[in-house]
């Protein structure tokens, strides 16, 4: 999932900060898992789209994006039958999440610390980059410029 939650973190500014958890399964709690995209999962969805609640801690599976959203909404307004939705999907892959939906479920995250992430630019960029990271070290007097010195020798 840590790539996934870089591509999140950058989607909307060039430096990011990720923060780290790790996750430990309470097998005590109400869990649903929904390994694939299949007709549950579709039908679970659906439910949750028109307001119905739910009594699990956590949920786990596939998270919809805006493309299968829209698929999801025309099998909901029956512009498509299912047949049809599941054609559609067939080749999207639609990222990983893990919802929280309890204080119980927030038990099983512990705090690893945070980390600042780059979006991978081209070499053109690097030079505004590093000055926009120096920049940003200054204002908030942290020594971020090893980190972009790390991120351009890896690149």
């Amino acid at each position: 999932m840590e790539p996934q939650a870089k591509r999140w973190t950058t989607r909307f500014k060039k430096l990011g900060i990720m923060n780290v958890y790790t996750y430990i399964e309470n097998t005590e709690l109400k869990i649903l898992k929904f390994p694939t995209m299949y007709d549950e999962w579709l039908d679970f969805i659906i439910a949750c789209r028109s307001g119905k609640s739910y009594e699990y801690d956590i949920v786990e599976g596939a998270m919809v994006d805006d493309t299968i959203f829209n698929y999801i909404q025309d099998f909901i307004d029956k512009r498509i039958d299912r047949e049809k939705f599941w054609v559609m999907v067939k080749f999207k892959y639609p990222t990983h999440q893990i919802s929280f939906h309890t204080a119980r479920a927030l038990d099983c995250l512990t705090f690893k610390g945070a980390m600042y992430v780059l979006f991978k630019i081209s070499n053109s960029d690097l030079f505004f980059t590093c000055s926009l990271i120096e920049y940003i070290g200054r204002k908030t007097k942290t020594n971020v410029v090893m980190l972009s010195s790390k991120w351009a020798l890896s690149n």
